[in-house]
């Protein structure tokens, strides 16, 4: 039997959206968002990376205390994926309620969450 003192949590949450972005600096305050809305500390980044010909768009990443933000924004069609995988309990609902409220229309979403 495992002791719960020592279990570990896995949660991945990831959504597909539109969202009109108009700079890079918006998809960093949205990273800083996500993180707060989850009351988890930005350790690393949120670090920006602009898109090549033929993949226009950016890509955000940050470190946060349990894990891990990613976001993907394509121009053409205002796509946006965000990931967050973390180590601190949290749930779905709270993850969508934040990017509703950051202006995200969801298309689809779902989790992966396990404990060990």
């Amino acid at each position: 039997m495992q002791d719960k003192k020592n279990m570990q949590v896995f949660e991945h949450y990831w959504a597909d959206g539109t969202l009109k972005v108009q700079s890079a600096k918006e998809l960093e305050e949205l990273a800083q968002a996500i993180a707060r809305g989850l009351e988890m500390e930005i350790v690393s980044g949120p670090y920006v990376f602009e898109g090549k010909e033929g993949n226009e768009g950016y890509t955000v990443l940050a470190g946060i205390e349990f894990s891990s933000i990613t976001i993907h924004h394509f121009f053409n069609g205002n796509r946006i994926f965000v990931d967050v995988l973390t180590c601190k309990p949290t749930s779905q609902e709270t993850f969508l309620s934040i990017l509703r409220e950051q202006g995200i229309s969801l298309l689809r979403w779902g989790s992966n969450n396990r404990s060990f």
